[in-house]
């Protein structure tokens, strides 16, 4: 007798069972499901779930400053990292900047905002990557960018208000960056 035509199956737990020719085997047990392989069902399920995963939108991150890297405003070599910026575009291109004043002079120029996927800004003080959309920005004289812009990034609020007091600067955001 054919034990798949019974609608049964071998799981790998391990038990010991009579088989049905009355034969007892260790290491298998049968398992009766309605006629089906308890798999078939779920295998499409699974491919269907990690398929819908692997679409997702994958999380963009910033590119590292290397050293031959240059501002795709200025041209300027990017020296000064704490200052600098870094925006992608839905085409996947990345352009880089050693100052924010260069990525907003960039943006104002080249137009088609909608194009551009994300923003990156480095922390003034840790020196850390974060989206220009949450990061606080302080413009004032007293911080001596690269190429002048005299803005800078801070990851808290209250760190840029503190440099805002101390620089007699103004405390901003992104969207207000864009608009000035």
């Amino acid at each position: 007798m054919d034990i798949s035509q019974k609608g049964w199956f071998i799981s790998t737990e391990m038990h010991r069972l009579s088989l049905p020719a009355g034969e007892v085997k260790t290491g298998l047990s049968l398992i009766k499901v309605r006629g089906h392989w308890p798999f078939v069902g779920f295998m499409p399920r699974l491919c269907f779930f990690l398929l819908c995963i692997g679409c997702g939108n994958a999380e963009l991150r910033p590119i590292e400053i290397m050293s031959e890297d240059m501002c795709s405003f200025c041209k300027m070599a990017i020296s000064e990292k704490r200052c600098a910026s870094e925006l992608i575009t839905q085409d996947g291109e990345v352009f880089k900047f050693d100052d924010i004043g260069c990525m907003l002079r960039f943006r104002k120029s080249h137009g088609h905002p909608q194009s551009v996927v994300t923003t990156f800004v480095l922390d003034y003080d840790t020196r850390k990557w974060l989206k220009a959309e949450e990061a606080y920005f302080v413009k004032s004289k007293e911080f001596k960018t690269p190429m002048g812009g005299n803005v800078v990034a801070f990851k808290m609020g209250a760190d840029a208000a503190v440099a805002a007091d101390r620089t007699q600067g103004v405390s901003l955001r992104y969207a207000a960056l864009l608009e000035d």
